[in-house]
């Protein structure tokens, strides 16, 4: 075979014919950067064929910033409050958590009882949600806590779903009463946007792999 006589088309063509079980996929590219992520997002959709059978569009999934919110000591101001005068309280912080999540361009998933969880397409505009949560908390006589974090999830039906919601909810066992935090890939998403913010240092997650360095925004500035 002399140089020049097979492209890389031609081998790998060559070599599928030689391999009877296997299968000959072509992807579309070409050398522009811009083409790097549908093609890995084609390579990964193949090999999961390939290796389990399913055919599962990556396109499900998509890379979203998260904040999920709490209200600390919930049981123990529905005990001094009772049933009526909670339900009241809970009910103006829901309104005024929807009207700063819609006023940061984000999109309210679903609430807790006492929580909610919402998505952003800008990690400043959820680091900031998550602050005006806090402090509108504060101005209610409510003492809550904001975690954000950066990553991949799953639509399912009206929900999401996936590690990194998780990994939001695992967050607030780290926040302190009338703080908000966030992990490194929210930070660092939002690097120019200019939120004063202090390190946390490494912390373990539960029941999540690996040590994950949390920040704490500073509210006061």
């Amino acid at each position: 075979m002399g140089p020049g006589r097979w492209s890389s088309d031609g081998l790998a063509a060559d070599l599928h014919a030689r391999l009877g079980s296997s299968q000959y996929i072509e992807v579309p590219t070409s050398h522009h950067l811009f083409t790097l992520s549908p093609v890995v997002d084609v390579v990964i959709e193949q090999t999961r064929v390939m290796t389990t059978g399913e055919r599962w569009s990556t396109g499900r999934s998509s890379l979203v910033a998260l904040v999920m919110t709490d209200i600390v000591g919930s049981t123990e101001r529905l005990t001094v409050l009772r049933d009526t005068a909670w339900t009241a309280l809970l009910s103006d912080y829901h309104d005024q958590t929807a009207e700063s999540v819609q006023r940061f361009g984000g999109h309210r998933v679903n609430t807790t009882g006492d929580g909610l969880l919402a998505t952003f397409s800008s990690a400043t505009a959820a680091l900031r949600c998550a602050s005006a949560i806090v402090r509108v908390s504060r101005e209610l006589g409510i003492e809550s806590r904001s975690a954000v974090h950066v990553g991949d999830v799953e639509q399912f039906h009206e929900d999401i779903a996936g590690l990194s919601v998780h990994i939001a909810a695992r967050l607030l066992d780290h926040a302190s009463p009338g703080e908000a935090i966030a992990t490194d890939a929210a930070t660092q998403a939002a690097i120019g946007a200019g939120i004063p913010m202090r390190s946390l240092g490494p912390r373990a997650l539960r029941n999540v792999p690996g040590e994950w360095q949390l920040w704490a925004l500073d509210l006061d500035r």
